[in-house]
């Protein structure tokens, strides 16, 4: 099996749909503007093709940065922009993403 990566994770989201934005919103089910833990997991298991239970969960944890067990969509755009699951300030700061992640 193939280790999940950004790489991978955007090759799979592209699949699915027409843009970033497009995924987020399909996957927020309750449209709070938030992604909980469990619409990611089921979001992304409805993808073309679906990301497995521990990959799901690896690509959350990659793009929780503040570690609220939520994704808003400046972190997920913004890890996407970065280019790799849990970046750091220093890559977020370059992005141009205004987030700040919780210390490991």
């Amino acid at each position: 099996q193939k280790q999940m990566t950004l790489g991978v994770f955007k090759q799979l989201l592209g699949s699915s749909f027409q843009s970033h934005a497009e995924a987020f919103d399909t996957m927020d089910s309750t449209k709070d503007k938030f992604l909980s833990h469990e619409e990611f997991v089921s979001g992304v298991q409805a993808f073309q093709t679906p990301l497995a239970k521990d990959e799901a969960e690896y690509a959350f944890t990659g793009f929780d940065l503040n570690g609220d067990d939520r994704l808003d969509d400046t972190e997920f755009e913004g890890v996407l922009a970065v280019g790799r699951f849990y970046p750091n300030t220093a890559e977020l700061d370059t992005a141009g993403v205004d987030v700040k992640p919780t210390p490991a």
